[in-house]
């Protein structure tokens, strides 16, 4: 089970996932394009193997995890938090994906989902697949 998130939907990758530059990180960035990385992840490797392969997504929890040091987050606390799922909401669909059966779906709410086509055919997802097993290859894992 791998857990992606709504910030997937404003991102993109590309062959460049994996380059690294301090100059041009950026946090919200980074984060957003790891969730469609999982996202596109989690639905090859549902085609790879025989065992149950999911994604849940637990929206916006108000868990703390949320904080960038920037001098607007407690207006945005302010503002934000209170518009956040409690723990206990955000943690509802991860248990749900918990017990699933079937293959390469995604659970939000309690509610189990189809991955959208643009992910499920999206250019660089096989790209991703075996740029992913070439770097765990040079680390010394399989699988």
């Amino acid at each position: 089970m791998n857990t992606i998130s709504l910030s997937r939907l404003v991102a993109d990758i590309d062959e460049h996932l994996f380059d690294t530059d301090e100059r041009t990180f950026r946090q919200v960035k980074a984060y957003a394009q790891s969730k469609i990385a999982l996202e596109l992840f989690t639905i090859e490797f549902a085609k790879h193997t025989d065992h149950t392969v999911v994604a849940t997504d637990p929206g916006i929890v108000n868990s703390r995890i949320i904080h960038m040091d920037r001098w607007f987050d407690p207006i945005a606390d302010l503002m934000f938090r209170p518009l956040c799922k409690t723990p206990e909401q955000g943690a509802r669909p991860a248990l749900n994906a918990l017990h699933a059966t079937a293959n390469g779906f995604y659970y939000h709410g309690d509610r189990h989902r189809h991955f959208q086509k643009r992910y499920t055919n999206h250019r660089y997802i096989k790209w991703l697949w075996n740029t992913t097993e070439q770097k765990l290859n040079e680390s010394g894992y399989t699988f």
